[in-house]
């Protein structure tokens, strides 16, 4: 399901309505790949739009002159949610929970069609690939399956996600988006 038809089921399942708000839509931004995304993906350029907090990674391995870049054209393009640098991720969760931040009334002036238009889909230049597998996975063979996507393709992945069921570990393990830095570390 895209994240398009998940915000709407808020709207239009009468269950889900009942039961459940939608407290904000939360957005990573990768400060090393986004200058170029943006540029090239609608999509990026949506999820930014739509968000109602927007998190800054990778700002320690990204130039300082294109960070500020970046921070102004985020702010140019959504001038309400407020941005915040993250290392790694981490943040308070007073930043992302509880803030009230999604406001109906924002979106239909973003997008009037929002609640009755449900053809939604990427654009064409965006595709996905979904690996599933009862087995547990070699860790050493999937980090050097990631290795290589990474090295290869890392500026033409938007997001990548996954949960891993590693033999020999108890928890599942869960790979976000990253990317290598300059230095060589994953990052």
């Amino acid at each position: 399901m895209t994240r398009h038809r998940s915000r709407k089921l808020f709207f239009i399942d009468q269950d889900i309505a009942e039961n459940y708000k939608l407290d904000a839509i939360v957005t990573v931004v990768d400060a090393v790949h986004a200058p170029m995304q943006l540029q090239e993906h609608h999509e990026a350029q949506e999820q930014v739009g739509f968000a109602d907090r927007i998190l800054l990674s990778k700002t320690d391995i990204a130039a300082s002159e294109i960070v500020a870049d970046l921070e102004a054209r985020l702010r140019t393009m959504n001038p309400r949610a407020p941005i915040k640098r993250v290392h790694f991720g981490e943040t308070e969760l007073h930043d992302i929970l509880d803030i009230d931040g999604f406001n109906l009334d924002d979106i239909l002036k973003i997008e009037p069609d929002f609640l009755t238009d449900i053809s939604h889909e990427h654009e064409d230049d965006i595709s996905s690939f979904v690996f599933s597998t009862e087995r547990e996975l070699d860790a050493a063979r999937i980090l050097a399956f990631l290795d290589i996507m990474i090295r290869d393709y890392g500026n033409d992945l938007l997001r990548y996600k996954g949960i891993l069921n590693i033999a020999g570990c108890d928890k599942k393990s869960h790979i976000p988006r990253c990317a290598y830095a300059d230095d060589g570390k994953l990052r």
